[in-house]
């Protein structure tokens, strides 16, 4: 483990980490409302690949990038089904599983394979942006008053309509 040399590069987690205990504290008023885990989730998870990076844990370059994208990645899904979940929507299992298999696998091959740093960081800056992409594109019903099933219509009517 390492030891950061400035302090404040810890600001950025502990508001991350204020972020989840505020969802959670406000799912805990409100428990019918199961997306606010999700995004409490994914601010945690987010702070946890951030303090990942900072502290170096685990050890190395390689299993450091490795495990960080992991989790990264793994917050990204998580706060993008929980979008989805407000909307009566959802992420399956195997969009979680082909997601992090395509990033952190092409994480890996390129630093453990063909070591290009350039390609990593894109390739999980570029990544996580298709994963929001399609949660965008699937939320787009919400916003054009287009319902693809009718789970998900209190809550676009509600949006459309109260929002104004």
């Amino acid at each position: 483990m390492r030891v950061p040399s400035n302090p404040l590069i810890l600001i950025g987690p502990t508001i991350l980490l204020l972020f989840a205990a505020t969802f959670v504290w406000i799912w805990m008023i409100d428990r019918r409302r199961k997306h606010l885990l999700y995004y409490g989730g994914g601010a945690l998870l987010f702070c946890i690949g951030a303090m990942s990076q900072i502290f170096a844990i685990p050890e190395g370059a390689g299993p450091n990038a490795v495990v960080s994208a992991f989790i990264y990645v793994s917050s990204v899904l998580v706060l993008c089904d929980g979008l989805l979940r407000r909307s009566g929507r959802g992420l399956h299992w195997a969009e979680y599983v082909a997601s992090i298999i395509l990033i952190v696998g092409g994480i890996a091959y390129f630093f453990y394979i063909d070591r290009q740093l350039i390609t990593r960081i894109y390739l999980l800056n570029f990544g996580i942006g298709v994963i929001c992409l399609a949660s965008t594109l699937r939320l787009r019903g919400c916003a054009t008053g287009k319902l693809q099933n009718a789970s998900s219509s209190g809550f676009c009517w509600r949006f459309r309509y109260t929002s104004s």
